[in-house]
């Protein structure tokens, strides 16, 4: 896969293995893993990446100047935009529309979600 820098455009072309017909993979086996599948698509980079850009946006529109119902604002990293990204993926993937609250609720007779 190409390398890119936190400046460089993402190329516009990834290159990523077509599968047999008959269902054998050209994939070595470390890929196998849905999560490095996941990053053949979408780069670990690019959360670095979106992690500055919301950074610099917030301290643009943010005012200086905090009243007492706004919080001070905390840079996020990386790994907050990989986390807030894998919440709405698994979210995404559960049957029904459900309340966004129904995934941080910490209830006994309810299940448990990693995002709580």
């Amino acid at each position: 896969m190409a390398e890119t820098s936190p400046h460089q455009p993402y190329p516009e072309k990834l290159n990523v293995p077509i599968p047999y017909a008959l269902g054998q993979s050209k994939l070595p086996a470390y890929v196998h893993k849905p999560i490095d599948l996941f990053y053949r698509f979408i780069p670990k980079e690019l959360f670095a990446d979106i992690a500055e850009h919301t950074n610099e946006y917030a301290f643009k529109e943010r005012p200086q100047e905090f009243d007492q119902n706004q919080r001070e604002w905390i840079d996020v990293t990386a790994a907050d935009i990989g986390g807030y990204i894998g919440a709405l993926l698994l979210i995404g993937v559960q049957p029904g529309s459900r309340d966004l609250a129904y995934y941080w609720h910490q209830k006994e007779n309810y299940p448990h979600w990693p995002v709580a």
